[in-house]
C-alpha cells in the first residue's frame, strides 16, 4: 500500500525535475550534453527539494508538488533539444504534460484513497480500486522514463520509475 503512495507521489515530484530552465531561440539547440547536464541537474535538484512534501496526502503538500510541477512544465517546454533527439525530448513532454493533467484531475479521490488505504491497509478492495485508477498514470511514466533514458537523462528516469524498474 504505501509503496503505491510514494510510488505516485515521487513519480509526480520526479517528473517536475526533468524541466529545468533558460528557453532558447527557434536556432539555438542545446547539445546533448548541456540537455543532459540541465535536465539530470534539475532532478538532482527536484529530488533533494521535494524531501520533504513526498509523503505527504494532505492536499497543501500534493497542492506544493503540483505548483512544482506546473512551474517545471513551462521550464521543460522551452528546452530546445538537439534535432536528433527531438522526437523523444517531445513525447517525453507530452508524457510530462498529461502526467500531470492526471495528477491534478484525480487528486481529491488519490488523496481519498490514500487515506483509506492508510486507515484500513487489508482492505484489498480500495487497493484495487487506486490500482485501477493510477494504472493511466503509471503507464505515463513508463513512457516518459523511457524516452528520458533514450535521452540519457539517467538521474530523471531513475527517479520516475522510483529507481526500482517496477512500477506496478
Amino acid at each position: 500500500m504505501s509503496r503505491w503512495v510514494l510510488l505516485l507521489i515521487c513519480s509526480g515530484a520526479v517528473l517536475l525535475a526533468t524541466g529545468c530552465g533558460g528557453g532558447s531561440g527557434d536556432g539555438d539547440r542545446l547539445s546533448r550534453a548541456e540537455l543532459q547536464r540541465r535536465a539530470n541537474g534539475i532532478c538532482a535538484d527536484l529530488n533533494r527539494k521535494e524531501q520533504p512534501d513526498l509523503g505527504a496526502t494532505t492536499k497543501a503538500g500534493i497542492d506544493r508538488n503540483l505548483a512544482r510541477l506546473d512551474s517545471a512544465v513551462s521550464d521543460l517546454a522551452r528546452l530546445n533539444p538537439p534535432a536528433a533527439d527531438e522526437a523523444h525530448y517531445r513525447a517525453f513532454v507530452r508524457s510530462f504534460k498529461r502526467s500531470v493533467a492526471f495528477f491534478r484531475e484525480k487528486e481529491p479521490l488519490l488523496i481519498f484513497l490514500t487515506r483509506q488505504m492508510q486507515a484500513h491497509p487489508s482492505d484489498s478492495r480500495t487497493t484495487a480500486r487506486y490500482q485501477t485508477l493510477v494504472r493511466p498514470f503509471v503507464q505515463e511514466i513508463r513512457v516518459a522514463a523511457d524516452n528520458a533514458t533514450a535521452l540519457g537523462l539517467d538521474k530523471c528516469a531513475g527517479g520516475l520509475t522510483g529507481g526500482s524498474g517496477s512500477t506496478g
